[in-house]
């Protein structure tokens, strides 16, 4: 049964608060390190208002219920406006979070012999307009797969900062993504290190979750499992999911969630892909 009562969507663009406006959104993010996309439809605007968000700015979305979590935040990239039947309008916004930093900063430093890597990630996030995240809870383990923590021969940043950060944080075993304009770094094969989320049919989960390969196994275990659930704070990318059903019971990584809603319509869901810790 579709859940109206208690929805809230806060809505800014720019400097522009659109939180009491009708919306529809989906959202794709994953830990990937490509940008999360955002397609944001705004109804009936103002001929003012629609001008200035046609301007672009970062867009900034929080959906779910009571305390609604920010479900994303990036730059708009493509802005227009519409017809949506044979009186009203809409104005879509396509926005990508870290779209910028990924694709566009450019780094080119030289490095003295016995520099830290960790000072030339921070420089190269730092290039990327991109906040640090949870760098610091990796700073102090951090080494190369050769167990170095300099670069006793001097180094060379130049080219693309994304790849170069790719290159500097693979050598340690790390993985890593844009989430909210943030750094998020993983340990190869393993989730964030926070609570996990608890998804019953008592705690929002919808339907019933499937295995997507029913009957194959990878590496000793199945593929992933497909959950949908009500929007609500802690389904992220790289966030740990206990999920507790008739037929699936065990603790997941998300490693990809897309939200879909309507402010007066049907849909108001995160669907998730999530693949099997040990032991599930």
């Amino acid at each position: 049964m579709t859940v109206l009562f208690g929805r809230q969507v806060i809505l800014q663009v720019g400097t522009l608060d659109l939180s009491d406006l009708d919306v529809g959104f989906k959202i794709e993010r994953a830990t990937l390190r490509a940008p999360s996309v955002a397609e944001i439809r705004i109804y009936n605007l103002a001929p003012g208002t629609r001008a200035q968000v046609e301007q672009g700015g970062t867009t900034i979305l929080h959906a779910g219920y009571e305390d609604p979590p920010m479900i994303f935040r990036g730059d708009s990239r493509y802005v227009w406006t519409e017809p949506d039947g044979p009186v009203d309008f809409v104005t879509v916004i396509q926005a990508r979070d870290g779209g910028r930093a990924y694709s566009e900063a450019r780094i080119s430093r030289s490095y003295n012999p016995g520099t830290p890597v960790l000072q030339v990630v921070r420089d190269t996030i730092e290039t990327m307009g991109i906040g640090r995240g949870n760098l610091d809870e990796f700073s102090a383990a951090y080494a190369l797969r050769n167990g170095s923590d300099t670069f006793a021969d001097g180094y060379v940043a130049h080219g693309r900062a994304s790849r170069i950060l790719n290159d500097l944080l693979r050598a340690a075993g790390l993985r890593w993504s844009v989430q909210a304009n943030n750094l998020q770094i993983q340990r190869g094969g393993q989730p964030l290190q926070t609570r996990a989320v608890v998804l019953s049919p008592d705690s929002g989960l919808l339907d019933s979750p499937t295995w997507n390969d029913v009957g194959r196994r990878t590496s000793g275990r199945r593929g992933v499992v497909t959950a949908k659930a009500l929007i609500q704070p802690g389904l992220d990318p790289g966030r740990r999911v206990r999920i507790e059903s008739r037929l699936i019971t065990g603790d997941f990584e998300c490693r990809k969630i897309s939200y879909a809603g309507e402010t007066f319509g049907e849909e108001w869901s995160a669907t998730m892909e999530l693949r099997p810790l040990t032991g599930t």
